[in-house]
């Protein structure tokens, strides 16, 4: 098992490494030929410079129109130039963004089994249902002091949510507990916290156990989350 993980990890590496090699080469490439058109235009620049000062020194009248003529037209399409490079935002600064996801799916059936789970979660009776998974039978329903709009449970302990707050339920011993200060759409619960979305707000919470928030997460690219695993 060991050495299949190291196997697809080293292949996921390899394949990170082929790809931004790639993204690599294309960002140099668009850099060399950015820079490339950026000289082009600086030689022009100079070249109208030298073509003033020459201009300048003994004009006639009618040398002067023209030639001046000729230069505002050159120096407005290097003003374009320049002002076409700005809008397309080839003067920031490039990066290249590495988002990775590795999904390793282990099978760990001969360790210890959550016995039961939510499988039913009746907020308008403010009922939740718990089901035997492996048995199909119905365990336990558990009574709740507030609608629920979220449900999670480890095995250990079940969590209620809502806008308003939250219920912890003991599943040894079946005792209820309120969290005021927990108040969540959907949660889910992991290593001891719990996690929560507030979907009117757009952001994401992790709290402790007894509801005390611990940090809260919010960004452009999530709006309006709902369940969270």
């Amino acid at each position: 098992m060991r050495k299949s993980i190291d196997d697809l990890l080293t292949n996921v590496e390899q394949n990170l490494l082929d790809d931004l090699e790639c993204k690599h080469s294309e960002l140099n490439s668009e850099i060399v030929n950015l820079v490339q058109q950026m000289e082009q235009q600086a030689s022009k620049i100079n070249q109208m410079q030298s073509e003033y000062t020459k201009l300048t020194q003994y004009p006639t009248d009618l040398q002067m129109y023209f030639g001046m003529k000729e230069i505002e037209k050159a120096t407005s399409q290097a003003a374009k130039y320049i002002d076409d490079l700005e809008r397309d935002d080839h003067f920031y600064e490039k990066n290249i963004q590495v988002r990775i996801l590795v999904q390793i799916d282990l099978n760990f059936n001969q360790f210890n089994k959550i016995n039961y789970t939510v499988a039913v979660a009746l907020g308008a009776a403010n009922r939740t249902t718990l089901v035997d998974v492996e048995k199909n039978e119905l365990i336990q329903e558990i009574q709740i002091s507030h609608y629920s709009t979220g449900v999670a449970s480890d095995g250990k302990v079940l969590v209620t949510s809502c806008a308003d707050k939250s219920t912890n339920v003991n599943l040894n011993e079946m005792s209820h507990t309120i969290l005021n200060g927990l108040k969540a759409s959907h949660i889910s619960l992991f290593q001891g916290h719990i996690y929560g979305t507030i979907w009117q707000e757009s952001k994401v919470s992790c709290y402790k156990s007894t509801g005390e928030l611990l940090w809260t997460f919010k960004h452009d690219d999530i709006e309006i989350p709902r369940g969270i695993s």
